[in-house]
């Protein structure tokens, strides 16, 4: 398996498999919120048309397995810049490996782009594998940075 930056509207629409199958694993009936493949795969090609951000692809052969879109920004806290992960997901049976890899790559990334940190979230609504993903993350040596609460406005 390799690691491809994506930079082609056409790479995006390779990513449409992995993209449903994101959808069927997300919890977004429990949350009220709707995921829409089209709309995901649309943020993902903005990711690849803007100075502060790229998308990373783990390949395995031609089939894209994982994507992480990694974004830097100016800390609001002080004088640093920030990369932040988005969009982190691995197609299953390349999850462990796969997702380590491209934190990794997304490391690197934020280092080449003058980041002092790199942050990375779990989401509840992508899936049920919050708690392993949270777990993966402290393994890694990351250390929780904030918890948030969601609440459907009807």
């Amino acid at each position: 398996m390799n690691i491809e930056t994506a930079n082609s509207v056409t790479q995006i629409e390779s990513i449409r498999p992995l993209a449903i199958e994101w959808k069927a694993m997300s919890q977004q009936n429990k949350f009220g919120l709707e995921v829409d493949v089209d709309v995901f795969l649309s943020s993902l090609a903005d990711m690849i048309f803007n100075d502060n951000s790229d998308l990373l692809m783990l390949m395995d052969g031609i089939e894209v397995v994982g994507i992480m879109g990694v974004m830097k920004f100016k800390s609001p806290f002080g004088k640093e810049q920030v990369a932040n992960e988005h969009y982190l997901f691995v197609k299953k049976g390349h999850s462990i490996s796969g997702g380590s890899r491209l934190i990794g790559e997304a490391g690197r990334w934020a280092k080449e782009h003058g980041c002092s940190h790199l942050i990375l979230s779990a989401s509840n609504v992508a899936s049920r594998l919050h708690d392993k993903v949270c777990n993966l993350y402290e393994r890694l040596g990351l250390s929780k940075f904030e918890t948030s609460y969601i609440k459907e406005i009807i």
